[in-house]
């Protein structure tokens, strides 16, 4: 099987190489500013691609250009669910602090006068574009900011090909007389796991039972919790195989076309997602490590090839973008330019779940140590991640980290959230499999 998985990478790693060759430096006199590609897959865990060792063959275009570029193997998301952790992508701030999620029975959308990677990079003379696949993703939450070129699809399942197709269409048509800033969301890997033919029996592993009604956590399914998972996640990781193809066709068009030399890609994740590791499917409800646990690759001109065991979060690939194109960052941001020498250990806050009927939780982690905090019941338990990346064997809360999230959860926010009309949220949740 490995020299199989092997041949299949091959092919991926030529076609990435013009893409990817490395030049010294970005912004110096005389030199074109360096474009920006950010792709955040939904519902991507970290865990599921073969450059974070994973066994079968999923990701041969992501693990190219992992090879190519930097990936960092610990990286934390702010929260469990799309609407806070996308908003802790575009803001750089956690997700106490920019407010936008669920709060009580109300969905609150950033404070509009909050900067974001496009109204930053825009102000400072990139063109910009974004291509969404969500509601929580669409203009009503303000994600459009910045952008002269803004598509947002309230239900963007199998809308891998046709965002690429829209991605391609936008590059194609500009006069590229300045740098841009393009942003792609792919919503595939999002339940209901429904990838188009080969990949839905790809990665097949027994028979499908004849399942067709994705409801999790259904106590009167004929299929056992086994079943189940198994099911789910080769259907999973057939639309991870699929987002992945499709993002090499889009890789091959800028090595084909101009953008080899002068582009940055950054490809990340909102959030994870759980299968049965703690009792529970789908993401939105806890801050376990499979819905916390992200991938991050950057790749591009000045970036070497490499690995980074560093804790990174969320809130750091604001601050490491604007740090490439060389553009001003708003005051009193609190992630690390991760391309900078590393600092010392820091706290990495998560919070804010996506249900009425679950307990209100955060976590803070420090290195490899972490602690969980119901809000509902004042407790916490901690995690020696290292010895136990499971999360299986609670710890007696450790202070110093208790006293950080209750730091992090008395965080007022930045600005003023504001909520978003319910009827629509609510029909687009219950659309989604949310409620």
């Amino acid at each position: 099987m490995a020299e199989g998985r092997c041949r299949c990478i091959i092919a991926p790693l030529a076609a990435l190489a013009a893409v990817l060759t490395i030049s010294p430096g970005c912004g110096a006199p005389g030199e074109a500013r360096v474009n920006v590609v950010l792709i955040v897959v939904d519902a991507l865990r970290a865990d599921h691609l073969g450059c974070y060792g994973y066994p079968l063959d999923t990701s041969p275009f992501l693990d190219s250009l992992a090879g190519a570029g930097m990936r960092w193997s610990r990286v934390q998301a702010q929260s469990s669910w799309t609407l806070p952790g996308v908003s802790s992508i575009m803001t750089g701030l956690d997700a106490r602090t920019h407010g936008a999620g669920r709060h009580g029975t109300d969905i609150l959308a950033f404070d509009a006068a909050t900067p974001t990677v496009a109204t930053v990079l825009h102000s400072d003379g990139y063109e910009c574009a974004a291509f969404m696949n969500v509601y929580l993703l669409s203009a009503d939450f303000g994600f459009h900011r910045g952008y002269e070129r803004f598509r947002c699809h309230d239900l963007g399942n199998g809308r891998a090909a046709a965002t690429v197709d829209s991605c391609i269409t936008w590059l194609g048509n500009r006069d590229g007389s300045g740098p841009m800033l393009l942003t792609m969301h792919l919503f595939d890997p999002h339940d209901p796991y429904d990838p188009p033919g080969p990949y839905d029996t790809l990665f097949a592993r027994g028979p499908d039972y004849g399942l067709t009604d994705w409801v999790f956590e259904d106590h009167e399914s004929p299929y056992s919790a086994e079943e189940l998972r198994d099911i789910l996640s080769w259907k999973y990781d057939g639309e991870i195989r699929w987002v992945d193809t499709e993002l090499g066709r889009f890789f091959r068009w800028l090595r084909e076309n101009g953008y080899s030399d002068n582009t940055v890609i950054v490809v990340t994740a909102d959030h994870g997602e759980e299968f049965l590791e703690h009792g529970g499917f789908g993401h939105g409800k806890t801050m376990f490590q499979e819905v916390l646990n992200i991938p991050l690759i950057i790749a591009g001109p000045g970036i070497g090839p490499g690995i980074s065991d560093g804790l990174a979060c969320q809130m750091d690939i604001l601050p490491t973008i604007l740090a490439l194109t060389g553009s001003p960052a708003p005051d009193g941001l609190p992630g690390r330019d991760l391309l900078a020498p590393p600092g010392d250990d820091r706290f990495i806050p998560s919070s804010n779940v996506n249900s009425g009927l679950v307990p209100v939780v955060a976590s803070v982690r420090r290195g490899d140590d972490k602690v969980i905090w119901d809000a509902t019941s004042d407790t916490a338990v901690s995690f020696d991640l290292a010895a136990d990346p499971g999360e299986r064997e609670p710890l007696r809360p450790d202070s110093s980290l208790v006293q950080a999230v209750l730091y992090y959860w008395a965080t007022p926010p930045a600005g003023l959230p504001l909520p978003v009309d319910r009827g629509r949220i609510d029909r687009a949740l219950r659309d989604l499999g949310y409620i």
